[in-house]
């Protein structure tokens, strides 16, 4: 012994013993029983046209809109496809960033360049008289509310002010199911109003998926000329048998907006990244320590995912997804040992 002490090699990360998803964007408990056993069930004993269009009732119902203003198919990306396509032979897309990317993709793709409109540093629409003045009378907006990755809703005085300037407003309210601010009460008002919903994400259906484009019919149905194909027998016996059983999902949307709020006070006491105020089931949180490369590949290393925005506005920030308790728990644990390997 030369009266040296021997260095202690740092402890190992703690490593999840399965993959933790904060990536998703999907409700994290799953679609309800009743929606499980009605794909497994079998073929319904009615017509699909028929079925279809029992659907549409229901949903027209609850909205307050009659039947011929829903139009059905299997995700909420096909109906917005539709939509850009529809759009693309009348005039120009306006789009909010950060945010929302998708349809920034899909107009680009299909030959036009859109109109993108800068966000306020809280992600509200920053929407000026000149802005608004600028637009073409032909435009159409694509708005997501809640936004993703912001997690920002749009307020119905900006939702206004863009109905007036534009022919057509898209809400894509996929990310809605987490809040209560939809748009769809003043659909009866503006006949340039359209909402877009989805059982794929508070409902947990993305495994037999079924959306819906609501506004007004003659709208609709061009749009609806677009679409490939409709929506499967399976996502139509889910969505029926979610809407029967909707006590069970709204049980567990509200214990995924309780997690998302100790998510956020739990990120707001640590010093490695920062969280911004959402009304989804995720938060665009900014890295504060190290960078998001360090922080991706840290949480990587232990098992868990959380998504990296393309947006180059957004090049320091993570979207995290609240999930499960033990889920934030082992977040917490994984930044507070990334903290003390940057530090």
């Amino acid at each position: 012994m030369n009266g040296r002490k021997k260095a202690l090699a740092p402890p190992a990360p703690l490593v999840a013993r399965r993959p933790i998803r904060l990536d998703a964007l999907a409700n994290p408990y799953g679609p309800c029983l009743a929606a499980i056993d009605a794909v497994s069930g079998g073929a319904p004993d009615v017509t699909p046209e028929s079925l279809c269009e029992r659907l549409r009732q229901r949903i027209g119902e609850s909205l307050g809109v009659p039947s011929r203003w829903v139009l059905l198919a299997s995700r909420a990306d096909d109906l917005l496809a539709a939509f850009a396509l529809w759009q693309a032979r009348r005039g120009p897309t306006a789009l909010f960033r950060p945010g929302d990317e998708q349809p920034r993709e899909l107009t680009r793709r299909l030959g036009g360049e859109p109109i993108v409109i800068s966000r306020a540093a809280s992600f509200a629409l920053e929407l000026e008289p000149e802005l608004l003045s600028s637009l073409p009378p032909n435009a159409a907006a694509i708005v997501g509310s809640p936004s993703d990755p912001t997690g920002a809703a749009l307020g119905i005085s900006d939702a206004v002010r863009l109905l007036r300037a534009c022919d057509a407003l898209l809400v894509d309210e996929r990310h809605m199911g987490y809040c209560a601010r939809s748009l769809a009460p003043t659909l009866r008002e503006f006949g340039n109003l359209l909402i877009l919903q989805t059982f794929e994400t508070w409902a947990g259906l993305s495994a037999f998926p079924l959306a819906y484009l609501v506004g007004a019919p003659r709208v609709i149905d061009q749009i609806g000329a677009f679409l490939p194909s409709g929506p499967t027998p399976g996502g139509v016996a889910a969505a029926f048998a979610t809407l029967d059983d909707r006590s069970c999902i709204l049980a567990t949307t509200r214990r995924v907006r309780e997690e998302r709020s100790r998510l956020y006070r739990m990120l707001r006491k640590l010093s490695i990244i920062q969280p911004f105020p959402s009304l989804a089931n995720f938060l665009l949180a900014r890295v504060e320590l190290g960078t998001a490369d360090q922080v991706l590949s840290g949480l990587r290393d232990r098992g868990i995912r959380v998504h990296r925005p393309a947006d180059p506005e957004l090049d320091g920030c993570l979207r995290v997804s609240a999930g499960l308790a033990t889920e934030t728990d082992a977040l917490r644990a994984a930044l507070i040992e990334i903290t003390l390997e940057i530090v």
